[in-house]
């Protein structure tokens, strides 16, 4: 994940931590499409890989430092991904990631900025309410601002860590789709 202000106004961070390579670009997984037999979840769903793909993920809660970011990029990668799931402390204290989940109108505002001017999809990775029908409206609410795909991230803003303790467990995902 990159930071998108700093991205924006570090020409340093953009050489440290962008660079490309025909070798280097991961596999992203869809559901619901055909697959070889040899890559068959176990629960017997089709997926299909889509190989060759360079994601990149910002952090940002600013649709046109965002933008700015997102532009430096958009020649080099096939998505630009947002990270809307964040749940770390530096997170909550530059309010990005999972710390924007009360403030949909702002989450709207960047991914309908970047659809409407970037030339790659846009993405967005997210964590889940406890409430399933929230869940659903806020990933209702991404969708239809622009993002060709979202990520969700089975556990609340609250389970972080390996040990997410007694909290309560997240809505059940296969809802979500």
């Amino acid at each position: 994940m990159l930071h998108s202000k700093m991205f924006t106004t570090a020409a340093n961070y953009r050489k440290d931590y962008f660079q490309t390579a025909e070798s280097d670009r991961p596999l992203v997984c869809f559901p619901h499409q055909p697959l070889p037999n040899q890559h068959k979840p176990q629960d017997g769903k089709q997926a299909d890989l889509v190989s060759g793909m360079q994601v990149v993920q910002f952090c940002a809660n600013n649709p046109s430092t965002l933008l700015e970011a997102a532009k430096y990029v958009e020649n080099d990668c096939d998505a630009v991904d947002i990270n809307l799931g964040c749940p770390q402390g530096i997170a909550k204290k530059g309010k990005y990631g999972a710390f924007l989940m009360e403030d949909w109108d702002r989450i709207h505002d960047m991914v309908l900025t970047l659809k409407e001017e970037l030339k790659v999809p846009v993405w967005a990775k997210v964590r889940v309410f406890p409430d399933l029908a929230r869940t659903l409206e806020y990933v209702k609410m991404i969708e239809a601002a622009g993002a060709s795909a979202i990520a969700v991230h089975g556990r609340t803003r609250e389970q972080r860590g390996n040990n997410p303790g007694s909290r309560p467990h997240p809505p059940p995902l296969r809802t979500l789709r």
